[in-house]
């Protein structure tokens, strides 16, 4: 119980830490601006849970064979997990809290499967981002002055390659350990991911990936920020490719997801030889604020409940 409210008190230290920046006022205008606006803000919060069902039919997806669980228990692991990574960079506390809602026999194994979902919408953030460098070519590199570019592309291509060929190949994972017996033992849950599974798991990884994506971009044209939508789409890919590389948690992502939106946006006006709209950071930081509150924040809040009960139940088990 007090661990929750210490939870409940750091989310909200840092929400009003975030907010200091903001004019209400003026946020107050662009949010509740028109009848339109507050449809396009219901429609984002609506988006939300089918954010996260995505990841529950995940979860239910690779635990099936392991230990069958209901989508709505499913569910719930994947609240306690945004709970448990709160406070941990990259929220890979994700894993643990997922794992919660599997018997304690099982809860390594339930790890291992959760670690290999969240690498599955990590090879779909790095795809995309390699498509945005598709998208824009060199020509967006040159603006930005980035030197040797091509040389880390190379060995980040490469990368997404063997991250595609482990994929397809992780049920054989468990050979390579077979000196190690826990670790073996482990890694055997993989055998049960078959091919089809697999496609699955990733073509669940792409809709969530593109369910976010649609929320950031009903938001950017909610404050109407005058960039065509292929384009807002391809810079928000190269905000999330580049947030891949930068360690967070969830209670810093804000500021770091803020920065990096707004010099993108910032660039593609100056790239095009167009004038920044105004009040293009106070809408960037909106739009940042509200995809964090909407995505991570709110839904981690119930998540404590999940996260308490799961607990409890797994001391109970034998």
């Amino acid at each position: 119980m007090l661990a929750s409210l210490a939870v409940l008190f750091l989310i909200w230290i840092q929400v009003r830490d975030r907010a200091v920046d903001i004019d209400f006022s003026v946020a107050g205008s662009l949010l509740f601006q028109s009848a339109n606006a507050i449809l396009v803000l219901i429609a984002v919060l609506f988006l939300t849970p089918v954010n996260l069902f995505c990841e529950a039919l995940k979860w239910k997806t690779v635990c099936w064979q392991l230990h069958p669980v209901s989508l709505g228990r499913a569910y719930a692991g994947i609240l306690s997990g945004l709970t448990a990574g709160l406070l941990l960079p990259n929220r890979v506390g994700e894993f643990a809290g997922k794992a919660l809602v599997l018997p304690l026999k099982d809860f390594w194994k339930a790890s291992a499967l959760a670690i290999f979902t969240s690498m599955t919408q990590l090879l779909v953030t790095l795809l995309f981002g390699f498509g945005a460098f598709f998208y824009w070519g060199t020509d967006l590199v040159y603006f930005l002055d980035i030197r040797l570019i091509r040389l880390p592309l190379l060995l980040a291509g490469l990368s997404v390659c063997a991250m595609l060929c482990l994929y397809f190949s992780v049920h054989r994972l468990s050979y390579l350990f077979v000196r190690w017996e826990r670790f073996h033992k482990v890694l055997t849950v993989f055998g049960a991911v078959h091919f089809k599974m697999k496609l699955k798991i990733l073509g669940l990884s792409m809709l969530r990936y593109f369910v976010f994506s649609t929320q950031n971009l009903l938001l950017l044209h909610m404050f109407a920020i005058p960039v065509p939508w292929l384009d807002a789409f391809f810079l928000i890919a190269l905000m999330y490719f580049i947030m891949t590389a930068l360690p967070t948690i969830i209670l810093t992502d804000l500021p770091v997801r803020g920065s990096v939106m707004l010099l993108l946006f910032i660039t593609w006006f100056q790239w095009n030889n167009l004038i920044i709209p105004n009040q293009l950071g106070v809408k960037i930081v909106l739009t940042s604020l509200i995809i964090w509150l909407f995505n991570l924040v709110l839904p981690a809040i119930p998540g404590l409940y999940f996260m308490n009960k799961f607990s409890l139940l797994r001391k109970d088990e034998k």
